[in-house]
């Protein structure tokens, strides 16, 4: 436990230094460089460590019995030689004492032998990824270290042995706060686990990470018998800081005007009709989404800014949309490999269906789309210019149902257009603007 009051220490004793502003999580981890973990990572016994505890109280407990069976016996035998009561309990209750102080002590071994070897395996099982996968020594994004300034080795050793040499506490005011910034410049994290059995051999562990420069914390949790449970720690550890960082989602700068708001809930679960949802939407000063930004909403996921929980499989949902048909619209997700796609006319879906909707005014590339399909719906019997070039910037677009290499068979089958400029020029010539 020194070594886990010592991790405590160095994170009360920076809070006063100047530290630098952090608020995104990416800087939690730096990919840039090395990042240094505190090398004391000890493992102690949460709560009173359940079945070994147990355990040893169930050994302990059969002892006594047999201890009170013996004393129980004995005084009978005292007490009929007619000595004194009170003379006979008090040492007898002694041996009692000494035998549960035993008992203590030796659990209290256990406990420190455990957390010293749980240290250390960890530390090899660590290790053992970074062997495993290859990983060179430049291509580290961590490193177990208590710095490279050897002054200052040398100090916190000397200010370690003179605090803790005497058994007292540390009192975080009186320590220096030269050595302190000089320990705050070398080390990023420090950490500690806890461990707890489960009984049957199995266990619990949860490793604790804190930024010392950024407070950020981080858990990780694993369980099973307890060198794989500290394998499976070693893993999540290692692929925390080893793994590549990509590009995480990000709402576009129009969905981040939007404001989401859940249907109603329903006792029944059956769902809503359209007219239903719409007229929701509408009492609660909104609309029905569109289809892109309600799938676009859904891809950030729930907790993210911008983004709502991730739509149900195969369950309609209500839609502004208006397609082939100028009529109301539904998005059923996992339905593309039918006929109609994942969006298709109320008419041909369920009954029943789920919604959310929107405050906000609709993106440039929904007006856009709701645009195309007007003309879709205007020019697709009348003109295949027109049509070859709305549907080309529907593809190009990222427009659902608009991945065959040809459009229409009202018209003799033609090839898309060249891209987004020849199909814009075609309905300029047209006189037609978006």
């Amino acid at each position: 436990m020194r070594y886990f009051l010592l991790s405590i220490m160095l994170v009360c004793s920076i809070q006063t230094l100047a530290a630098p502003q952090v608020s995104d999580e990416d800087q939690f981890k730096s990919k840039k460089q090395m990042a240094a973990l505190w090398s004391s990572i000890p493992f102690f016994a949460a709560g009173d460590m359940g079945q070994y505890v147990k355990t040893m109280s169930q050994d302990r407990d059969s002892v006594r019995k047999m201890f009170f069976s013996e004393m129980t016996t004995a005084l009978n035998d005292l007490a009929e030689k007619g000595v004194p009561a009170e003379m006979m309990v008090e040492p007898l209750a002694n041996v009692l004492m000494m035998f549960d102080q035993a008992h203590d002590i030796r659990k209290a071994s256990d406990v420190i032998n455990i957390d010293w070897s749980l240290e250390n395996q960890f530390k090899a099982a660590l290790d053992r990824q970074y062997i495993n996968n290859d990983i060179r020594d430049n291509d580290r994004r961590l490193q177990i270290s208590k710095g490279n300034d050897t002054q200052v080795l040398k100090i916190y050793v000397k200010l370690l042995s003179s605090t803790y040499g005497l058994g007292g506490t540390v009192d975080p005011a009186k320590l220096n706060p030269v050595l302190m910034d000089a320990m705050y410049k070398q080390i990023d994290y420090v950490s500690y686990g806890t461990f707890s059995s489960l009984g049957a051999g199995q266990f619990q562990l949860t490793y604790h990470m804190q930024g010392v420069k950024n407070g950020m914390t981080r858990q990780f949790i694993a369980r099973g018998k307890l060198i794989e449970a500290l394998d499976n720690l070693a893993l999540q550890v290692f692929d925390f800081f080893q793994k590549n960082i990509y590009p995480d989602w990000e709402p576009s700068a129009d969905s981040q005007n939007l404001e989401w708001i859940r249907m109603p809930v329903q006792s029944t679960g059956s769902g809503y009709t359209y007219a239903m949802a719409k007229a929701y939407c509408s009492s609660q000063g909104g609309r029905l989404p569109y289809s892109r930004e309600l799938l676009l909403a859904s891809s950030g996921g729930q907790y993210k800014q911008g983004g709502i929980e991730k739509l149900q499989s195969l369950v309609s949902y209500a839609v502004s949309d208006r397609r082939r048909l100028n009529e109301n619209y539904v998005i059923t997700p996992g339905h593309e490999q039918y006929t109609g796609g994942a969006i298709q006319p109320e008419s041909l879906s369920t009954k029943k269906v789920l919604f959310w909707c929107v405050r906000g005014p609709m993106s440039r590339d929904v007006k856009v789309l709701e645009r195309l399909w007007e003309l879709h719906r205007q020019y697709r019997y009348k003109d295949k210019e027109i049509f070859a070039a709305v549907e080309t910037i529907r593809f190009e677009m990222g427009d659902s149902d608009t991945d065959l290499m040809y459009f229409g068979s009202q018209f003799e089958k033609f090839e898309r257009l060249s891209g987004i400029q020849e199909a814009k020029s075609i309905l300029k010539a047209k006189g037609i603007s978006l």
